[in-house]
């Protein structure tokens, strides 16, 4: 195996798929604006299932202490530079299987039922058992660990140029000889993005359990396998997988997995589609999505498919990039996924998964993406597009420089009427709730309240009565829970609205601006 060539590939296959993840369709955006539920009502409804129910069927995968194919090579990798020798490959995954072999008694007689089998990307099984056996399983020798075998969503904005990929196709080239697997609802090559004839007959025409000849493999889409089948859905206790050897995207509006793709590496449509942040990598569909959307729980068994494309316990064969858009909340780093993904990445494959959509919660990255070597992609927006405000303080020098804040939600935004830059004054009285009575001084300048005894609508309306050209609440600290800046609810009102957090010494040398000739700027930025 030519690792040099490995390493080549896998810096191009980096600079040029690290934001693959970003782009997605405006119908598969996950909501952003449920800022006003509760933390714990956002955890427990993303939080997973404890096991207090001692006789349900529980979904986990079982992982031996005999190495996996992918961590000889690790081992073999930072000993000698190169992976094992094919032999030495091969060798290990009889072992593996012989342990698998071996442990299979002992795990009927806990009531476990196998359901799938790995042995390159992590050396276990998934097994279906009641909840109540699961310690006794981890007691068995052999057992490496337990754990629970998550469930995956899919997640995935016209972000190619954005990211800066056409800098990186004349520098390095455009993904020529990068095998990129994407583990999501399949590929639909009859699509003109991959070189098919782009047609909706081509498409339709196609069974989705069969390879028609002349169909699949393609120029572009040069490998795959359907692990879901059509109707397969791990949200639905009835379903079972059918696997086939087509992995062609039958989902609704095009399918997540064809949108995917070409964002990573489609060669694009004139007049129609751009291409894809590498368009000439090759691409291989691993489908582990059903085609009506729903969860999947095949995820680590694509991993074992991409780093072992014939399962002959030889990686020589491995892809360069895998891709998934997906995840699920709390990744757990002995889900089967995330061990994989860690393996794979130890060898310098690039695993590039979703963070999640879920927010700004605690701990909320998903497996796989939880694995400490993937790339992690979180979800993003292009830049120019969203305007974010900020509050700088000018001058005096001792006091100036950038502050957290946040603006309020009046009608008046900084965006309509550009930054204003002016004085800061204090008011007086310096809670704003009543006249001012250094109104005089205010008109014209940016007035500086503190926050408390009224609501945010009337410090609004005092200081715009002032002739106030905007308006900046502090917090004063003195409640902790009141340090932070918070966006501020006012209605009718005539001027921009912002809010610093309490700072201290530094929030006291804000507090006496006025008499030191103090000056601020309040404005949003394009990012």
């Amino acid at each position: 195996m030519d690792h040099h060539a490995l390493g080549t590939r896998s810096r191009i296959a980096t600079a040029l798929l690290v934001a693959s993840l970003v782009a997605l369709p405006t119908w598969l955006q996950a909501a952003e604006t449920s800022v006003k539920r509760s933390f714990n009502e956002r955890f427990s409804g993303l939080h997973g299932q404890t096991l207090d129910n001692i006789r349900r069927q529980v979904e986990m995968f079982v992982r031996f202490d005999q190495p996996s194919v992918s961590e000889l090579n690790v081992a073999t990798l930072q000993a000698t530079g190169n992976f094992a020798s094919p032999a030495e490959q091969k060798a290990q995954a009889a072992r593996v299987s012989q342990q698998q072999a071996a442990m299979s008694d002992s795990l009927a007689s806990h009531g476990a039922k196998i359901l799938s089998q790995q042995r390159v990307g992590a050396n276990g099984v998934r097994v279906l058992v009641s909840a109540d056996a699961v310690e006794s399983l981890r007691a068995l020798p052999g057992v490496r660990s337990v754990a629970r075998v998550q469930t995956f969503k899919k997640d995935n904005i016209d972000s190619v140029p954005w990211i800066g990929a056409p800098a990186v196709w004349a520098a390095s080239g455009r993904g020529e000889g990068v095998k990129v697997g994407i583990i999501d609802s399949g590929i639909d090559y009859t699509h003109a993005d991959f070189g098919g004839p782009g047609t909706v007959a081509a498409h339709d025409n196609n069974d989705p359990t069969i390879i028609e000849p002349g169909t699949f493999p393609t120029a572009k889409v040069k490998g795959g396998y359907d692990f879901a089948g059509s109707n397969y859905d791990a949200d639905d206790p009835t379903s079972v997988p059918t696997p086939d050897p087509d992995p062609i995207d039958y989902g609704p509006g095009g399918g997540h997995g064809t949108h995917v793709a070409g964002t990573a590496a489609g060669i694009g449509v004139p007049g129609s589609v751009g291409p894809g942040v590498a368009p000439g990598a090759s691409l291989y569909a691993i489908k582990v999505f059903g085609d009506s959307g729903g969860s999947t729980n095949l995820v680590s068994l694509a991993l074992e498919w991409a780093m072992d494309p014939n399962g002959d316990g030889d990686m020589s064969d491995h892809l360069d990039v895998i891709n998934m858009s997906l995840g699920s909340p709390f990744g757990d780093p002995n889900d089967p996924s995330a061990i994989s993904s860690q393996n794979a990445s130890d060898l310098g494959i690039i695993v590039v998964a979703s963070a999640g959509n879920e927010g700004t919660i605690p701990y909320i990255t998903g497996s796989p993406a939880v694995a400490p070597e993937a790339i992690s992609v979180a979800a993003s927006r292009p830049g120019g597009n969203h305007l974010y405000s900020r509050f700088n303080a000018t001058a005096p020098a001792s006091v100036a420089g950038l502050y957290e804040s946040a603006e309020g939600a009046g009608p008046v935004t900084l965006a309509s009427t550009g930054p204003i830059s002016a004085a800061l004054v204090n008011t007086a009285p310096a809670n704003g709730c009543t006249p001012l009575t250094n109104a005089a001084a205010v008109s014209g300048k940016i007035a500086l309240v503190i926050r408390g005894t009224c609501n945010f609508t009337v410090k609004y309306q005092v200081a715009a009565a002032a002739g106030a050209k905007a308006l900046v609440v502090y917090n004063d600290g003195a409640d902790p829970t009141r340090v932070d800046p918070i966006i501020m609810a006012a209605d009718g009102t005539t001027i921009p609205l912002r809010q610093t957090p309490s700072k201290g010494v530094t929030f006291a040398g804000c507090f006496y601006w006025s008499s030191m000739g103090g000056h601020a700027r309040t404005e949003r930025r394009s990012v």
